[in-house]
């Protein structure tokens, strides 16, 4: 089955409420759309959306990229398998999220057509994912609604942004918590606020019941020295991002947790290569939103279902656009099934 013809569009998500974490305010969300269509009229569709302060394209790169390169793929043969995909698309150096929602669109195609996802990834899938939620910054109260509303739609393992300022307030807040729920697992997202208070605060936490505390400082050499000294795991994500990031946690093995943000990092062939790495250094990967509409969720979803283990992603944060193209899908989907289930109606 070959490609008729490949178009994108621009569209502007719209949040039910901000998210924030704490360096930055995330509202309307400028997105791509990449729609490929076959021969036999099948159409697959991917997302670039590129995360402010992590990725280093702009929307404006996207669309030029789309302009200069969507017409190249016209008669070519949809792939069948990850490493066909890997070369059809290898003919433009592309940034990491319009690359990554090439990915996407291919890979629904190939789905749709009869390919045995099993087959084409050549490992099995998960058919049952877990997540955690994640709550982002705001007040004392704001956050105490938000989870114990999580906690109410079952999530076991909540994840909550907290700068330098407001460490004493979630002490109040993952106490209150620990006692009411004490099985609750909690991760911490510093978003690299902490600097050098970083480790005083880690030795504060520790007798909480938190799986681990992500991004505490900047610095790749900070991040690896705290690592080595902190009573809790730490998690490594913006720094997976910096050129050389990943290679230099991987060679020193004081980091336990990658957070995986495919959007990011540049689709699903460079995120199962880190993750068969990482297993071998035995860092745990998670992978994790970069506040997609459901059609970069759904592949995200897919993704979290190719990591062997049973390992709680970052899939669900506490975020809904309001103009979302689809908004029924739940992690109790088989991820095979989710990445072509059809999108009610035409995008364009």
């Amino acid at each position: 089955m070959k490609i008729q013809s490949a178009e994108y569009a621009g569209f502007t998500l719209k949040p039910e409420k901000p998210f924030s974490n704490a360096r930055t305010i995330y509202s309307d969300k400028e997105i791509v759309i990449v729609k490929i269509t076959s021969e036999s009229g099948l159409a697959g569709y991917g997302e670039a959306s590129p995360l402010a302060n992590f990725s280093h394209e702009k929307i404006a790169d996207v669309k030029k990229e789309a302009e200069k390169n969507l017409a190249a793929l016209a008669g070519k043969s949809i792939p069948d398998s990850l490493d066909q995909l890997k070369e059809t698309l290898n003919f433009s150096r592309l940034s990491p999220s319009f690359y990554y929602s090439l990915e996407q669109a291919l890979i629904s195609l190939a789905f749709q057509s009869g390919i045995n996802p099993d087959v084409y990834f050549e490992r099995k899938l998960n058919g049952r994912l877990q997540s955690s939620r994640a709550i982002g910054t705001g007040t004392p109260d704001s956050k105490i609604r938000s989870i114990t509303g999580a906690l109410k739609k079952g999530f076991t393992t909540i994840k909550l942004k907290v700068s330098h300022g407001q460490v004493d307030e979630f002490e109040k807040i993952i106490g209150h918590f620990s006692y009411e729920n004490p099985s609750v697992k909690f991760r911490i997202d510093a978003n690299t606020t902490w600097g050098a208070s970083g480790l005083s605060i880690l030795q504060r936490l520790k007798e909480y019941n938190i799986e681990y505390v992500e991004q505490p400082v900047e610095n790749i050499e900070e991040l690896i020295r705290i690592s080595e000294k902190s009573p809790l795991p730490i998690a490594a994500d913006e720094s997976v991002y910096i050129e050389g990031g990943a290679e230099r946690m991987l060679n020193e093995g004081a980091v336990k947790y990658f957070i995986i943000k495919p959007m990011v990092l540049g689709g699903i062939y460079k995120t199962l290569n880190l993750v068969s790495r990482m297993r071998r250094k035995n860092i745990i990967p998670v992978i994790s939103s970069s506040l997609e509409s459901v059609i970069g969720r759904r592949t995200l979803q897919l993704i979290a279902g190719l990591i062997p283990g049973e390992t709680v992603h970052g899939l669900s944060p506490d975020l809904r656009w309001t103009n979302d193209f689809h908004n029924e899908y739940s992690f109790d989907d088989n991820p095979a099934e989710f990445i072509y289930k059809n999108i009610e109606g035409e995008l364009f």
